[in-house]
């Protein structure tokens, strides 16, 4: 049985989406469930069905702004996502945000300032891009292994080979893609979007359900 490693990063990152592909190749047919919640909401399948409890909550390792110290950094696996593409699938997920500013549009949203649990300081306010890069460089300094969200996305096949290299994992080719979208109330949540949607090349849309997940580029 390979052993078990953790999925950090900060929220709207891709950790489900680490997490589901993890679980498809290196921990088929073992139960990684959990009852325990990992987010403000409830589990939602792809048919928009409401699970109660997280599929790989046991690989979760968590949103924390730095490594906690009982987690070995040999166990820990960091997503880094595009910060502006973060800012985005945070700003789409409207039940994210605080009530008062729920309509707020996404270039007011590039600017305001929120307090944040997973932060250096949870009770200053701080821009949200501020936060996710502070967030990504604070997980460099331990030297965790780091996979992008990007290379998840559009090269699937060698990422996974290269997590199981590192992490001397053993799995069964070929290698499984998923077929649905997962996490949180589930996205399709495509790369570069909102750079593109802050560049304003894009319309920057509302919170929508998007396509199917990954199938394997």
């Amino acid at each position: 049985m390979n052993r078990l490693i953790y999925v950090f990063g900060h929220p709207r990152s891709g950790n489900n989406f680490l997490m589901a592909i993890l679980a498809l190749n290196f921990y088929n047919g073992i139960n990684l469930e959990t009852t325990e919640y990992t987010s403000g909401s409830n589990f939602v399948t792809d048919d928009g069905k409401i699970q109660h409890h997280n599929k790989w909550g046991k690989i979760f390792g968590g949103h924390h702004f730095r490594k906690p110290p009982h987690y070995r950094n040999a166990d820990c696996i960091y997503i880094k996502r595009t910060p502006m593409d973060v800012v985005y699938s945070f700003w789409r997920r409207k039940q994210m945000l605080p009530k008062g500013i729920k309509g707020i549009s996404f270039k007011d949203f590039l600017s305001h300032k929120m307090k944040y649990k997973h932060s250096h300081n949870p009770n200053v306010p701080i821009r949200i891009i501020d936060n996710v890069i502070s967030h990504q460089k604070s997980w460099n300094r331990p030297r965790i292994y780091t996979v992008s969200y990007e290379d998840l996305c559009c090269d699937p096949v060698t990422t996974i080979k290269k997590i199981a290299r590192h992490f001397k994992l053993i799995y069964e080719p070929p290698i499984k893609l998923l077929t649905e979208k997962v996490g949180w109330n589930p996205r399709k949540g495509v790369p570069r979007e909102g750079v593109k949607a802050a560049n304003g090349l894009a319309v920057v849309r509302g919170p929508h359900r998007g396509r199917k997940g990954s199938r394997g580029r």
